[in-house]
């Protein structure tokens, strides 16, 4: 059986957010000096609670657009969707209304700590009927924390799909929590008898993630070989692999590409054949 896959970071929706200019002062309305705690001292960050911040309340809800990325899924029609860095209080309900529109009969959202006047979510979604599933995943209640987790488990294929969008790998007191936690998961669904998909933002090469003694045992194949995707308003050249969809190793890639839409991450499509 035949697969397609795709995995975005919608960067919030809002629009031109591959022009650098538009992308740092979005994130400055966002999270403040935090922005510079978080290049100069990431530590500081630790133990830093998010705050609730009406500037950044109203930004979001004069410009968040869902239109590139519902057009983009659209033309491309996944079987199975992961969209990072949807807010909760302003996309949650449109966004499910039109993934149902398009054919999309389930679909699982998991959500951020940071921010409860604008809640960064991951999302999953398929035309497929499946049933969400909790995965116990550490996050930071601070910018760049970790954007959610979340999870479909389907009974006829037996196949689980999880969509995540990892912290930033220089919070090293998070980022190996996370991997743990994942694999944990994946590793149980696995002994289970069932196959996993697991893509989103994981903020880091699949090199370093394979590193990970956890998440190499498992197996898993990248999908779309580590292209680069992030951040958009730099030339191809400094662009980093952070977007991934890591497949079961005896599935084939049939085909992996990317698709820009305004964020700063491309979006990474994936057409696999199933075992």
């Amino acid at each position: 059986m035949k697969l397609k896959i795709l995995t975005a970071n919608i960067a919030f929706g809002i629009p031109k957010m591959s022009n650098i200019f538009v992308n740092v002062y979005t994130h400055l309305v966002i999270h403040g000096r935090s922005m510079l705690t978080l290049f100069l001292n990431p530590k500081a960050l630790k133990d830093k609670a998010g705050y609730l911040k009406p500037a950044r309340f109203k930004y979001f809800e004069k410009h968040n657009s869902l239109k590139s990325i519902t057009s983009l899924i659209e033309k491309e029609s996944p079987d199975i969707l992961v969209l990072n860095e949807v807010l909760k209080q302003f996309q949650q309900g449109e966004l499910e209304a039109t993934l149902k529109k398009l054919g999309y009969k389930s679909i699982s959202f998991g959500f951020s700590r940071h921010y409860d006047d604008a809640t960064v979510s991951s999302l999953v979604a398929s035309k497929a009927k499946a049933v969400p599933v909790a995965i116990d995943f550490p996050q930071g209640s601070h910018p760049g924390g970790g954007g959610g987790i979340a999870a479909l488990r389907f009974a006829e294929s037996m196949l689980t799909v999880i969509g995540a969008h990892l912290c930033y790998a220089n919070f090293t007191w998070l980022y190996g929590p996370e991997i743990e936690a994942i694999s944990d998961f994946i590793s149980k669904e696995i002994a289970s008898g069932r196959k996993v998909v697991t893509a989103g933002d994981w903020n880091e090469s699949s090199h370093t993630i394979n590193a990970y003694p956890s998440f190499s045992k498992l197996n898993l194949k990248n999908a779309e070989a580590d292209i680069k995707t992030c951040p958009t308003f730099f030339p191809k050249s400094k662009l980093k692999p952070l977007d991934h969809i890591f497949t079961p190793s005896d599935w084939q890639t049939l085909d992996a590409k990317t698709a820009p839409f305004g964020s700063d991450h491309l979006a990474v499509i994936a057409e696999v054949e199933t075992k």
